[in-house]
């Protein structure tokens, strides 16, 4: 659990450091401290919410590996995962795609300004961008899909009834 914690948080600090990077080139150093400062606060205030009780960190841990396996939790958890994989699919298709194509359109601005300006360093910012934005898709993708399954087929017997 710690490992996911902390590769969560070196995950949000890469985008952080990579959109820093991008938006400084664009527009200076002034740019770069407000989203440095922004995205360290931001990812500072969410890793808290998430992680800020023992009892939800169970939770989460229990409830999304068994969305991610496929795999039955217990009876005690099979509703919280019904309900976190049919949230997933509930949710507008822009709070799943659209930090790709934010990703996608700072990529593209900093090559426009790289060509604009005759400074191919400016472009360098792009590649990690489209990486980043690229991650996200696969990511939202990955976890539509396992969450369409768990609804489709849920992986214990859905007419036995559970004892209790």
């Amino acid at each position: 659990m710690i490992t996911s914690v902390w590769r969560w948080l070196a995950a949000a600090l890469a985008v952080d450091v990579v959109l820093a990077w991008a938006l400084a080139d664009l527009f200076g150093a002034g740019a770069l401290v407000a989203v440095v400062v922004g995205g360290l606060c931001g990812s500072a205030v969410q890793w808290w919410q998430q992680w800020r009780r023992p009892e939800d960190r169970e939770r989460q841990r229990v409830v999304g590996s068994a969305l991610r396996e496929q795999r039955d939790p217990g009876p005690e958890w099979r509703d919280e995962v019904t309900s976190l994989a049919r949230q997933r699919l509930a949710r507008p298709s822009r709070e799943r795609w659209l930090p790709a194509a934010l990703c996608a359109v700072v990529a593209l601005a900093c090559l426009v300004a790289a060509v604009l300006r005759d400074e191919w360093t400016d472009a360098l910012p792009a590649a990690p961008l489209l990486v980043v934005g690229a991650a996200t898709v696969r990511v939202a993708g990955q976890r539509l899909l396992d969450a369409a399954r768990w609804v489709d087929s849920p992986p214990y017997p859905v007419d036995v009834p559970v004892e209790g």
